[in-house]
């Protein structure tokens, strides 16, 4: 699963680099949306464990903050992020992922 997200989450982010070079913001937001549900859930299982271990206060951010603080990130720097191959077992391909 995680070889298929990296590998799905490469694929949108050239697209998402051809949005931003064309002025689509809309589209831009709509495709980011989608690389979401599995990006959440690993910052809301982060932000549990900080709140247990008490680096966080219990009530002080929601996971869509940093939901959007990513997202102007990605949208202001996008040019600058890299796809990274990466090399799985069992296959001589280089994947890639960002």
């Amino acid at each position: 699963m995680k070889r298929e997200y990296h590998i799905y989450a490469s694929s949108v982010l050239v697209e998402l680099k051809t949005l931003k070079e064309n002025n689509k913001a809309e589209y831009f937001k709509e495709i980011f949306m989608k690389l979401m549900p599995e990006i959440k859930a690993y910052i809301a299982a982060q932000l549990k464990t900080a709140i247990k271990k008490g680096i966080v206060a219990k009530n002080r951010y929601k996971v869509d903050d940093f939901v959007n603080d990513l997202y102007i990130y990605v949208y202001e720097h996008i040019n600058s992020i890299m796809i990274v191959p990466i090399f799985t077992r069992g296959f001589s391909n280089k994947q890639m992922r960002f």
